[in-house]
């Protein structure tokens, strides 16, 4: 009776073939079934909201929001600031059917994820720690970061390469936990072919923040926060 809203995850048996499909659902349970049960904010994609609830919070912000997007992470954060409670029941699960290609998964995550997310985010000046907001998410995405701008110095001096290499070594022990769930799922060469996808993953979260950070910075409209914001992975269609 005290939950306003529960959701839960994709399973871990993902149907559509194929190395990037297979790594975005994975990805998605695996995010899911390490969150906070006692959530920050919302997943629509296998969730409910009390009928009164909803109503009274106005549902979903269609006008800010016309095109399927974060607008159910919104609803997430009005959940939470008026008072109530959001369960993630990680026994809920759900299998899903999509297929991703490397482009659609790119192009949705920056245009309808990263972006609006890091914007509202930075709006409300939110300091989540939750899901893919963990400190050591936040971090990957600031060493991926790192690795690319020593990739591109050492061209002109060779040492940069290690820093590079350090980087991303750095992220693969960051995310350890997460290659080694993948290993034992899908094994060691599809976990290791995984790892160029996270890095990629991580930078275009991180540039995306950057881009709305400086965004913001120019127009005076925030004090945007110091650290990157990574994107939550989610289903649907889009």
């Amino acid at each position: 009776p005290d939950v306003a809203a529960v959701f839960g995850s994709y399973d871990a048996m993902p149907r559509a073939p194929g190395l990037v499909s297979q790594y975005r659902n994975l990805l998605h349970h695996f995010v899911h079934q390490h969150g906070d049960s006692a959530a920050s904010t919302f997943w629509a994609g296998c969730g409910a909201v009390r009928r009164d609830v909803f109503a009274t919070l106005g549902g979903f912000d269609a006008r800010r929001f016309p095109r399927p997007s974060i607008e159910d992470i919104e609803l997430g954060y009005r959940l939470r600031a008026a008072g109530h409670r959001i369960l993630l029941d990680k026994e809920l699960q759900g299998t899903h059917l999509k297929r991703w290609t490397l482009r659609s998964v790119v192009t949705t995550d920056v245009t309808c994820r990263a972006v609006p997310w890091a914007r509202l985010n930075l709006e409300r000046r939110a300091s989540l720690t939750d899901l893919n907001l963990k400190a050591s998410q936040r971090a990957s995405a600031a060493l991926v970061g790192v690795a690319g701008v020593c990739a591109l110095m050492a061209a002109v001096h060779q040492g940069f390469a290690g820093g590079a290499a350090a980087a991303v070594l750095g992220v693969v022990v960051l995310n350890r936990d997460f290659f080694g769930f993948l290993r034992r799922r899908r094994g060691l060469t599809f976990a290791a072919a995984c790892v160029p996808l996270h890095l990629l993953y991580f930078l275009y979260s991180g540039l995306s923040y950057a881009f709305v950070n400086l965004e913001f910075r120019l127009r005076g409209s925030a004090e945007p926060s110091s650290t990157p914001v990574v994107t939550h992975p989610r289903g649907g269609s889009r």
